[in-house]
């Protein structure tokens, strides 16, 4: 009898387990502001290019890694940027036809912000510039 219980309570705890986890990976993805609030290396606009790779700890291939594993997709730019005064690693992913920019933490890798925007919404100029200016970032 005992095992019979112990049987039933395991796959209870089971069953919620795998419940919860995905929800608190969703809970996670919709909790992520637009842009970063807050981030481990401030700095200013005014700093130069070099000074900014300079201060960055995380790589862009750390950086890629970090907002895939976040958000799959296929990738189609990234840049070294300041956002709100923090070093971030600005990645954009496309996924059925959706692009969405993550802002990863330069200094520890942590994804900070997200902002998804449908492809389908853009005017067709917008859109022909912005990949323009993605092939300049990769």
């Amino acid at each position: 009898m005992k095992s019979s219980k112990a049987f039933v309570r395991s796959t209870i705890l089971g069953a919620a387990l795998a419940t919860a986890l995905p929800l608190a990976a969703l809970a996670q993805t919709a909790a992520l502001p637009e842009e970063p609030t807050h981030g481990s290396t401030q700095v200013s606009k005014q700093e130069s290019e070099s000074d900014l790779a300079k201060l960055a700890t995380v790589g862009k291939d750390q950086a890629i890694a970090a907002a895939i594993q976040h958000t799959p997709g296929e990738v189609v730019g990234s840049e070294l940027g300041v956002e709100n005064q923090f070093l971030v690693w600005e990645v954009k992913i496309t996924d059925k036809g959706k692009t969405t920019e993550l802002y990863v933490d330069a200094g520890n890798g942590e994804v900070l912000g997200m902002d998804r925007e449908d492809e389908g919404s853009k005017g067709r100029g917008e859109d022909e510039n912005e990949h323009e200016a993605e092939g300049e970032r990769t």
